[in-house]
């Protein structure tokens, strides 16, 4: 809570008090007497004597003025209310005292706001090193302590500066292929191989081998195909889509898709107090499966460098209480260049799984040694190969326009700059 301290002058017109001028005794010599570096304080306590007004003044009143008065010692109060205002202050009423404090309004005379409309303030950051500002991100907005005309310089080279980024649109499609089941098809997957263009016929021509059934599919090798291709061979337990969405992704800002589990594992901690050590056994969680990082970058109107990095990671094992989880990475980094409705294809991220099966004859299987004649055990290996496609979709939502004026603009921008 704020407490506000306040010199209290109770000074009405019948006081003799004698620290309080008389203002008549002013006029003995000089018919226009001049009061010189007096502090607001003391003129409170003129005015309360000569207006017979309560007068009560905040602590932090400082300030110090000088007036001329004319002989007839009018009312000095609206006076009084003027000096106060050019000095940051301000006068109230209330309940019979006029209450004289700071004016916070006045405070920030000197401050401007800027609403910024990209994210490109940490671009922005060492250029504005030496103002006095305070970047609001919750609203985006950067507050200056600066005079009007370097305020006004300062949106001279903002509005150039701060361009809003472009949306790009983009459509993942992350999926497992079953090895085993498509070998079982009778289809030869190095065969396809040779025959895979940038439209994925790959996936049309395992659809067409199959044969199992006619396939609701687009003619040709358009994208259309594609995707009827793989929800075919979802429906068929051929392949199994993990996901299939769209996302939005900002020129220059990394988006991170996962695809994940939550793998809980045990930990220990050990507490030294008193020279007693105490184990406290708790759960955390491990992000195990794959995450894809796209970063787009803007080169025209129809064509974009895309960033990716991708990370796939499986657990080897089992988890303790003495170790982490186990885990099996493979992660790359690269940077591709497509053209709108163009795709690409990753894969290559293969896994093995092995499981058991075990069938017995009731109680004979149960038999110690001689149960072994009476069942039997396979253990079979399941391979698995993922694959990841990145549509770069139509219909970006475009800055263009503000980039249009940066370019018109270059110019007027360097010789703002060179103010600085």
């Amino acid at each position: 809570m704020l407490r506000l301290f306040f010199s209290l002058l109770f000074v009405f017109s019948l006081s003799n008090a004698e620290d309080l001028l008389d203002l008549n005794k002013l006029y003995i010599n000089e018919s226009a007497p001049m009061l010189q570096d007096i502090s607001i304080r003391r003129m409170a306590g003129i005015v309360s004597k000569n207006d017979g007004v309560n007068i009560i003044v905040g602590q932090d009143v400082n300030s110090t003025v000088s007036f001329y008065m004319d002989k007839k010692i009018p009312k000095l109060l609206p006076a009084f209310r003027n000096v106060l205002s050019e000095n940051g202050y301000s006068l109230q009423f209330k309940s019979g005292f006029y209450f004289v404090h700071h004016n916070l309004a006045d405070e920030f005379r000197g401050y401007h706001t800027y609403t910024m409309r990209g994210d490109v303030y940490q671009s922005l950051k060492p250029m504005l090193k030496g103002l006095k500002h305070t970047y609001l991100p919750s609203t985006n907005k950067i507050v200056f302590d600066v005079d009007p005309d370097q305020y006004q310089a300062v949106q001279n080279v903002l509005s150039v500066v701060d361009i809003p980024r472009d949306v790009y649109n983009f459509k993942i499609t992350i999926f497992d292929i079953d090895l085993d089941k498509l070998n079982q098809t009778g289809i030869d997957t190095a065969a396809l191989g040779q025959i895979v263009t940038d439209n994925f016929n790959y996936f049309v021509s395992m659809v067409n081998m199959i044969n199992l059934q006619s396939v609701p599919y687009a003619s040709g090798d358009s994208k259309l195909s594609l995707y009827s291709a793989l929800n075919y061979l979802d429906q068929h337990s051929i392949a199994n889509i993990r996901t299939s969405t769209i996302i939005n992704t900002l020129d220059g800002v990394e988006s991170v898709i996962k695809n994940v589990h939550r793998v809980p594992y045990l930990k220990s901690t050990n507490t030294i107090s008193d020279a007693k050590t105490q184990d406290t056994n708790s759960y955390d969680y491990m992000d195990i499966g794959l995450s894809l990082g796209l970063t787009p970058h803007y080169l025209t109107q129809r064509r974009v460098t895309l960033g990716f990095s991708l990370n796939y990671s499986l657990p080897v094992g089992t988890a303790t209480s003495e170790l982490l989880p186990k885990l099996s990475e493979k992660s790359f980094n690269n940077v591709i260049r497509l053209n709108k409705g163009q795709s690409i294809m990753v894969g290559g991220f293969r896994t093995v799984s092995q499981t058991g099966d075990q069938s017995k004859i009731p109680v004979l299987g149960d038999l110690p040694v001689l149960g072994n004649l009476f069942k039997t055990s396979s253990n079979n290996n399941n391979r698995r190969a993922t694959y990841i496609i990145i549509e770069y979709l139509p219909g970006t939502l475009s800055g263009s326009y503000a980039r249009r004026s940066y370019k018109k603009m270059s110019k007027k921008f360097n010789n703002t700059m060179s103010m600085f």
